[in-house]
């Protein structure tokens, strides 16, 4: 082994690994405000599924920590189509329960998913390679979605 093979190799996998996440936006969701609601993103990853689930109002109590919370109620989600699948900040919205085209929904495996509800708090996510996945809480009041940030008590 030459000296430029025990120096180069370990400098070539130390330059790359320093610059593998340079340009990479993690994904951001954002809740439009109409019932159901519309869902636009950003970022530079591309999307593996997104995904509505209604949190129960137990895990909303004061002081229950993330250990003693209820599993989410999964009721919405969908697969994009496979390679086509543009990154993030490409993507047109996505209306609640409806499929874009080309994709797949998973949940439910039959049928439209159920209507949200007044009063009831919901959770959005767009699980992404590439960069971080995005996420956020929404609430139906008075007919109208509204974003809402992450529950204290739901916080690592």
């Amino acid at each position: 082994m030459t000296i430029l093979t025990k120096i180069g190799l370990p400098l070539v996998l130390l330059v790359s690994t320093c610059f593998c996440g340079i340009g990479e936006v993690d994904t951001t969701v954002m809740v439009g405000e109409d019932n159901p609601p519309k869902f636009y993103f950003s970022g530079t990853g591309w999307m593996y599924f997104l995904e509505v689930s209604e949190i129960p109002a137990e895990n909303l109590a004061a002081n229950l920590g993330r250990l003693n919370a209820k599993p989410l109620k999964l009721i919405w989600r969908f697969v994009p189509p496979g390679s086509e699948s543009p990154s993030m900040d490409r993507w047109p919205s996505v209306m609640y329960g409806t499929v874009p085209d080309g994709g797949k929904q998973t949940e439910p495996a039959i049928g439209p998913p159920p209507s949200l509800e007044e009063g009831k708090t919901y959770f959005v996510r767009a699980m992404t390679g590439g960069a971080g996945s995005g996420r956020a809480w929404f609430t139906v009041k008075n007919g109208r979605t509204v974003e809402i940030p992450e529950p204290d008590n739901l916080r690592p």
